[in-house]
């Protein structure tokens, strides 16, 4: 009932994204704090849309780090699957390269864009060798690079990623008790259990895949 509110019932004019399988709110708190509620599409349902949203609360529910977008909370009640992000109030990249929406915004200085590239180059270091065992993102692209206030990048979207050593998807993490249909800040949940801590991991890894997003990705912030 909480997010219904602070979504407007999920109203259009809530509406700051759209995916395949999933629509992004902004949601204003009863304090007046902005969040961001991703709801995946009920009618859409499958197997593997519940095992993305069990692998992001497996992975990014555990992760704390200034270059990843933090995820505070999720619901889940029969098949509604919700989680709650951290707002970012300047979109994603994808946004600001291609101008989608007709949001009208600047276009980045070669500062702010040369800035974008160290902070994902940041959070990969940050997931494969500050994490223990290293994390694989799997998805990263502009559309799932967000930019806060400050035009600070931070990765987002964990639902293809996963854990070096373990299964493509986390465990289950929904007992009977959880799935209340209420709001459960991660500090509470099982998710926060998973907590991945410092340590070295594959520097080659790490090379690779930067490589990858730079040629595929950021080399477009040069174009535009």
């Amino acid at each position: 009932s909480d997010l219904k509110l602070a979504t407007n019932d999920f109203h259009d004019f809530s509406v700051i994204g759209r995916g395949g399988s999933a629509t992004v709110f902004r949601a204003i708190a009863r304090d007046g704090k902005l969040y961001a509620v991703k709801r995946l599409d009920s009618a859409a349902l499958t197997l593997n849309s519940e095992r993305e949203f069990q692998n992001e609360l497996h992975i990014l529910g555990g992760l704390k780090s200034p270059f990843l977008v933090t995820l505070l909370g999720y619901c889940v009640e029969k098949k509604h699957r919700l989680l709650v992000y951290e707002y970012m109030p300047n979109k994603s990249l994808q946004e600001w390269l291609f101008g989608e929406g007709n949001l009208g915004m600047e276009v980045l200085t070669w500062e702010r864009r040369f800035s974008v590239i160290a902070d994902v180059a940041r959070a990969l270091e940050f997931l494969h060798t500050g994490c223990d065992p290293p994390v694989i993102h799997g998805d990263v692209k502009p559309s799932n690079v967000l930019l806060d206030f400050d035009l600070r990048a931070k990765i987002s979207d964990f639902g293809l990623s996963r854990v070096k050593g373990e299964p493509e998807f986390g465990p289950d993490l929904f007992t009977s008790q959880e799935l209340s249909g209420n709001l459960t800040p991660l500090e509470s949940s099982a998710a926060n259990n998973e907590v991945v801590e410092s340590s070295a991991s594959n520097p080659k890894q790490l090379m690779y895949d930067f490589f990858l997003i730079y040629c595929n990705n950021e080399l477009e912030i040069i174009k535009n």
